[in-house]
């Protein structure tokens, strides 16, 4: 499991990004699930970074899960599309 801090935005996505993607890299099969109960503010680019994270494991044959989805983080999901590209369990 990878618990997302409270913001994900253009001002800490690359650092992670390099730490979620190292986890994302050491999966195995099954199901890699992120904790989103603590976001509050997330960008365009942090949900860009979500969406190629679940599409490098689909590539692995792993599925990819955020759970306890804030409602900042279900609007811009709803809003952008996301909603039906990630999949979600829950809400915080």
């Amino acid at each position: 499991m990878f618990k997302l801090p409270s913001t994900l935005t253009i001002d800490n996505v690359h650092s992670i990004r390099d730490e979620l993607m190292q986890k994302v890299n050491a999966a195995q099969a099954g199901s890699f699930v992120v904790d989103a109960g603590e976001l509050q503010n997330i960008d365009a680019l942090g949900l860009q970074l979500l969406i190629a994270a679940s599409g490098s494991l689909e590539k692995e044959g792993c599925s990819f899960q955020l759970i306890n989805v804030t409602p900042v983080l279900q609007e811009l999901l709803e809003v952008s599309g996301g909603s039906d590209l990630l999949e979600t369990e829950g809400s915080a």
